[in-house]
């Protein structure tokens, strides 16, 4: 239950734009939580002003939030005249025209957040995702939020504004799929040309038995043309060990666009080598996959004799079908365990004792060095392959 009390704003700011005012009013609710009891939580409401007046949305801000204000207005920087973007589960365009101002819906919706991309941020290519929350508390009032950051904004993976023209285009209007695979995650790049957003994207297997040889696909759509391309690849080729991996710098080695027909099409840049298998670190761990089970004792050694320490620093072997096969090793108070189950070998701290200080940068020490090792082509021969697809 909240109690709202948009009266009571405890702070107003007003901020001019062109003709119109962004008004930030900041103001308090209390939820009942079942652990904390009462409590209070800061807020802003949004309003946009036009010679005075409140400017009016032809269509519903949100739905089944209990919050009927904007939650945010941004000033749309670079657009050819003042333009603002306000909304909350919705999000608008109010714009000048004459003496007066327009209000064009960007995206209707009725559930999630809107959510933003720039296509061409960082050189031309897809800077991080934002979604659109209501302000609180670590909201600044001192001035009003800007989208600013390229030319081509995505909003929600459905439609994209060209704020220097304001050209709208909608792609993906239906969400539909080709040959069931799917987007699933932010854009990952955007062609030379701006005229084609690629996704990551995973075969769907809700309404179908079949069975693909690659799991994972680049989506690519013309937006201008609403069209979409498939790229399933394989993540042993492209050595996708994990979804942190699939960045820019990853697309730029196995991926490359052809640009020499009348359609800009994505392709697979296979490399003149494979690249050798690595291990990756990861909240103080570090991490070996995808691995045969004689990787690891070859490790084991390896670390007995990079640290220089005896056999007898491994202080205990056990088995266990959940945990695998474990090998504490350790002198004083650096003590590891060692584990391996399912393709996958991880060095860590001790896991009932306090941690050492000192122990995740020995840690990082040891999985630099042997990473060097693996970079030189030693050890490859204990790799195997990521299951390309996976059923659940």
């Amino acid at each position: 239950m909240d109690i709202f009390n948009p009266k009571g704003a405890s702070e107003v700011r007003e901020h001019a734009y062109g003709p119109f005012v962004i008004r930030m009013e900041r103001f308090t609710t209390k939820n009942f939580n079942i652990n904390y009891g009462w409590v209070t939580q800061q807020h802003i409401s949004y309003s946009v002003l036009h010679n005075g007046k409140i400017v009016e949305f032809p269509a519903a801000l949100q739905s089944n939030t209990g919050f009927s204000h904007l939650w945010r207005v941004y000033i749309l920087k670079d657009a050819p005249t003042p333009t603002l973007v306000a909304g909350s589960q919705s999000v608008f365009l109010i714009t000048t025209r004459d003496n007066s101002y327009n209000v064009s819906p960007l995206y209707i919706q009725s559930t999630d957040f809107i959510k933003f991309q720039w296509l061409d941020a960082k050189g031309g290519k897809p800077g991080p995702a934002f979604e659109l929350f209501m302000g609180d508390e670590r909201t600044p009032m001192d001035h009003p939020d800007t989208l600013e950051g390229g030319k081509y904004l995505m909003i929600n993976q459905k439609l994209v504004l060209h704020v220097p023209t304001m050209e709208k285009y909608d792609f993906n209007k239906d969400g539909q799929y080709i040959d069931n695979y799917d987007k699933s995650g932010d854009a990952l790049a955007f062609s030379p040309d701006q005229k084609i957003i690629t996704f990551p994207g995973n075969f769907q297997t809700w309404n179908t038995d079949e069975i693909p040889k690659y799991g994972n696909a680049l989506v690519s759509y013309d937006f201008r043309r609403d069209s979409i391309r498939v790229l399933p690849y394989s993540k042993n080729d492209t050595r996708l060990i994990r979804p942190e991996d699939l960045n820019i710098d990853w697309f730029n080695t196995y991926f490359n666009w052809d640009t020499t027909g009348a359609e800009t099409i994505l392709q697979y840049h296979k490399p003149d080598k494979a690249a050798m298998w690595q291990g990756y670190f990861k909240d103080n761990y570090y991490h070996l996959y995808p691995v045969k089970d004689t990787l690891l004792l070859v490790f084991k050694q390896f670390i007995l004799d990079y640290l220089k320490w005896k056999p007898e620093a491994v202080l205990t072997e056990k088995y266990h079908e959940y945990t695998g096969r474990v090998f504490q090793l350790g002198q004083e108070k650096a003590i590891f365990y060692l584990v391996g189950q399912d393709r996958e070998v991880a060095l860590g701290p001790d896991l009932y004792n306090e941690m050492d200080e000192k122990t995740p940068a020995l840690i990082r020490d040891i999985g630099n060095a042997f990473n060097e090792v693996l970079r030189s082509g030693k050890y490859q021969e204990h790799f195997t392959t990521i299951p390309e697809f996976e059923k659940y």
